[in-house]
């Protein structure tokens, strides 16, 4: 999870996980899914679309309309996983480029968990199981939101411990004691985040890469059309 209100750093930080992704998986068998929140006429629409076409791996970016069923749909390919015990099975991840801008991954706060076993997965549901069980079984999730409070609308408090990794930019003391247990990005610099390993408890500062661009995507593709078909770096 990704938490930065600036639009192009969170572009950024999703564009060089992106690049990991491709540089970290068989490129001839993982898959993207590309949730795109930004508005025709936003200067970075479409950013990561062109990312990903500059790169190997298979992407999917679903319209804002589709988003939900994208979602639901990668849940249950999850649930499929894991009813065959198919823990190898190739990697798919979820990019979702402002959580925030979507209405259907927000959780239903009136839905305690009292609902009938035959209830349809929502949205916000599908997404909450990506989450909890997709890891085991090589499914990911890769989350911007622009504030704590926009990603706690869609993740609650146990999903968000389902969360490996957090990347926290400059933010109040409040809203970094939420998410990693203390104050440490309410002291970050303009251009430094923080990285969180959830298992470790570890925080290391770093400073963030910039947007790609097309020569830098083209050595990546380059070096990794030189790995045999099916191989890890």
């Amino acid at each position: 999870a990704i938490v930065v209100q600036r639009d192009v750093s969170a572009a950024a930080r999703l564009a060089m996980a992106r690049v990991s992704i491709t540089a970290q998986v068989p490129v001839d068998v993982a898959r993207l899914v590309g949730l795109d929140g930004t508005t025709p006429d936003d200067r970075l629409h479409g950013t990561l679309a062109r990312v990903a076409g500059a790169l190997p791996t298979a992407a999917a970016f679903p319209s804002l309309r589709d988003a939900g069923d994208a979602v639901v749909e990668l849940a249950r390919e999850v649930a499929r996983r894991s009813e065959e015990g198919a823990a190898d099975r190739p990697g798919a991840f979820l990019v979702v480029n402002g959580l925030h801008r979507y209405r259907a991954l927000r959780r239903d706060e009136s839905d305690y968990g009292f609902g009938s076993g035959g209830d349809a997965l929502t949205p916000d549901k599908a997404l909450a199981a990506i989450l909890r069980e997709g890891p085991a079984v090589g499914v990911h999730c890769v989350l911007w939101a622009d504030t704590t409070a926009n990603l706690q609308r869609s993740v609650d408090r146990t999903s968000m411990r389902d969360i490996d990794s957090k990347v926290l930019f400059q933010m109040g003391a409040n809203d970094s004691s939420s998410l990693i247990d203390g104050p440490a990005a309410s002291r970050l610099g303009f251009h430094r985040a923080l990285l969180a390993d959830e298992e470790s408890g570890a925080l290391e500062k770093f400073r963030p890469y910039s947007l790609p661009d097309a020569a830098f995507l083209a050595r990546v593709t380059a070096a990794i059309g030189r790995r045999p078909a099916g191989a890890r770096p």
